[in-house]
């Protein structure tokens, strides 16, 4: 368990590294007012993929009690796609603003290779085709939800079309995020495979469900009910406190994907 906690810990932390660094390049292709009082906070967070690199070597240090004999992971290629993956988030956080397209699309695909590796693997034999993208959902949620609830203006200074556009895109990320791992469960209900059935089974049991329920809850119900009332979206309380919601349901996703 100490061991698995410890991927929990590095999926965490480099979430909102790597979730900065994609919202300081969507900020720099997209324009707009919606992202300035964040950029400050996207910078400092970018700073977190050194202690993620640093709990990736840990976990790398002591991976052979990560990976089931049939999983077939070779140590040196794990370490190699590792290094590389968070040596292009690296780069990425660098120039973030300057190449922001190839930033984004370098940053989406190294999503896909860390959650394979770190999520997938681990696993008993086990495949997901969504996996990459909840991951790349949920750095996005992370990363811009610490944003929120460490950022976001004073209310007596907190302009009305910022909170607005904050509200909006917490709905959005909550959504998103309830959708890609609603299709996955439902695709593996419907397909009806042993190795699915398998990984799902004891997640849906005991515990495990309390813990995917409240990140349901705190990921999705909380920050969309929170923000629908008018008078909500504007207040800059509120969506400080949904924001942090929203960020404990992410914790609980990922500790509800890897320690079973």
């Amino acid at each position: 368990m100490t061991e698995r906690l410890l991927i929990v810990a590095m999926v965490l932390c480099s979430a909102m590294g790597a979730g900065s660094v994609a919202w300081r390049a969507i900020a720099a292709l997209t324009g707009g007012a919606w992202g300035a009082c964040f950029h400050d906070a996207w910078r400092r967070m970018a700073w977190l993929l050194i202690p993620a690199a640093a709990l990736a070597a840990a976990c790398l240090a002591c991976s052979g009690g990560f990976f089931p004999e049939q999983a077939h992971v070779s140590l040196i290629w794990l370490i190699g796609r590792t290094a590389g993956v968070f040596v292009v988030w690296g780069i990425g956080a660098v120039f973030a603003f300057r190449m922001a397209g190839p930033v984004l699309v370098a940053w989406a695909l190294a999503c896909l290779l860390f959650a394979t590796d770190w999520i997938v693997a681990p696993q008993t034999p086990w495949s997901s085709t969504v996996i990459g993208m909840a991951l790349a959902t949920g750095q996005l949620a992370s990363a811009f939800a610490l944003a929120v609830a460490s950022s976001l203006p004073p209310p007596r200074l907190c302009e009305r079309q910022r909170t607005t556009d904050a509200a909006g895109l917490m709905v959005c990320l909550a959504l998103g995020w309830a959708y890609l791992a609603g299709v996955d469960y439902l695709a593996a209900w419907v397909a009806d495979l042993p190795d699915e059935a398998r990984w799902y089974l004891p997640r849906t049991r005991g515990a495990w469900v309390t813990l995917i329920i409240a990140a349901f809850v705190l990921h999705v119900i909380v920050p969309v009910l929170a923000v629908l009332p008018a008078r909500w979206r504007i207040n800059a309380t509120g969506l400080r406190l949904a924001a942090t919601s929203m960020w404990l349901g992410q914790a609980c996703h990922v500790a509800w994907m890897v320690l079973p």
